[in-house]
């Protein structure tokens, strides 16, 4: 049992250490001297298909989304959101989105399966220039999200897009997934 946890090691020290220059230009989309456009779309090409099994470095940390590529897309875009997401080891997430003083909290819960993260919204709360709002349900089905999707309908087929990502690549610093859109984005740690 040593042995083959020994032998997953290494293939894991050897997998990052083919992949770190790829990781360390996609660190550098959320410094104040960015790569290129073209620079970090290759680097994120070549992550995209890295082959992890521990996704604990996701956790318990808040991550800031700074560069996207869309499927159909030659290069991708540096992302201006003010945005965070915290995924924490109880199961539960925060994803938050600044916008000309409002800040917009989704929280509720995942199940990580494998590299695939599926996200169950609750909530939503709001905060006016710092001052904070009731909670907002935004169940699917309740609220003012059953309202909504009274509203607008289902997609043509009559399902809706899941909130999932699937994972590519994470460490202590970088974290590459593909979204349910198929874009693909880099986020880099925000409390670190």
């Amino acid at each position: 049992m040593n042995t083959m946890r020994a032998v997953a090691t290494l293939l894991l020290v050897n997998c990052c250490a083919a992949l770190s220059p790829h990781a360390s230009v996609l660190r550098r989309c959320g410094s104040a001297t960015p790569p290129s456009a073209a620079e970090a779309t290759r680097a994120l090409r070549e992550i995209v298909n890295a082959r992890q099994d521990d996704w604990t470095p996701l956790l318990d940390r808040r991550w800031r989304p700074v560069f996207s590529v869309k499927p159909d897309a030659d290069e991708g875009r540096f992302l201006t959101v003010k945005a965070e997401q915290e995924f924490r080891s109880d199961g539960s997430f925060t994803n938050a989105i600044r916008l000309l003083g409002l800040k917009f909290v989704f929280a509720g819960t995942y199940a990580l399966q494998g590299s695939t993260t599926t996200l169950v919204i609750e909530r939503l709360r709001l905060k006016i220039l710092g001052v904070p709002m009731p909670a907002i349900d935004v169940r699917e089905g309740r609220g003012i999200r059953g309202l909504i999707e009274r509203i607008r309908g289902r997609r043509k087929d009559g399902s809706k897009r899941p909130n999932v990502y699937s994972w590519c690549y994470a460490d202590g610093d970088v974290c590459v997934a593909r979204g349910s859109s198929g874009s693909t984005a880099v986020w880099v740690r925000a409390d670190g």
